[in-house]
């Protein structure tokens, strides 16, 4: 279930993630040892379908990715890991600001990635979890919250015995960010989801079991959540 809090309680999280800063591209297609993988190759990959299934569920064009370990611009675009991802996406830019994280946005999946990644799906090649997760079919619904809207925070709280659902990848993601960076919280874009969808919720009573608190955030008339932020 949900339990209304004070938004003071992750403001410094949430005004880490939207405010301070500033968007710089990412010149990866330009360097020299930028690989050139194939397709197949780079979506069996599980942080690959983490990215891919978070982007196609999101209803907007640019989802922010928080990298677990902090670096400047020239070291983001020297990156292995990053520049994989210029391979998926048409563009991925660099937030400078004084997160201890790396925060990136990620634009427009390259066709011939969305067709195979639609393949993919389609043979049931695609973690179930993630599918289900992210909303995928879901994405052109208008979830985004809006400017003039406040934000309102809940937190998750595990009531009695439950329901419980396989989530490992997502735990093992969020868990690789905080060991490698001196942050004790992982920040989710989370479009979508209804107060009702949270209640003896499956993934986040099994979630909810592995850290210390689940802030929810969102916005609307008919509330829905625009992130999760995960507290060890």
């Amino acid at each position: 279930m949900l339990k209304n809090v004070r938004r003071t309680e992750v403001r410094k999280i949430l005004d880490l993630n939207m405010e301070n800063g500033k968007w710089e591209n990412l010149n990866l297609d330009k360097t020299e040892t930028t690989e050139e993988i194939s397709a197949d190759k780079l979506l069996h990959d599980e942080s690959m379908q983490y990215l891919i299934t978070s982007y196609i569920g999101m209803p907007y064009e640019n989802v922010p990715l928080m990298y677990p370990m902090k670096m400047d611009k020239v070291q983001g675009e020297n990156n292995v890991f990053i520049k994989k991802l210029s391979n998926i996406f048409e563009s991925v830019r660099y937030y400078k600001n004084k997160s201890d994280s790396t925060i990136l946005s990620l634009n427009n999946l390259k066709d011939n990635i969305s067709r195979e990644f639609d393949s993919m799906m389609e043979l049931g090649n695609v973690d179930n979890f993630l599918i289900d997760f992210f909303k995928i079919g879901f994405q052109k619904r208008s979830f985004s919250q809006k400017i003039n809207e406040e934000v309102e925070v809940f937190e998750y709280v595990l009531m009695g015995d439950t329901e419980q659902c396989d989530c490992v990848n997502l735990i093992n993601y969020i868990n690789d960010h905080m060991y490698n960076t001196d942050n004790n919280y992982f920040y989710l874009p989370l479009e979508g989801w209804k107060i009702d969808e949270f209640r003896d919720n499956g993934y986040f009573n099994n979630l909810s079991m592995h850290y210390d608190k689940i802030f929810i955030c969102g916005s609307g008339e008919e509330w829905t959540s625009s992130s999760a932020i995960f507290v060890q």
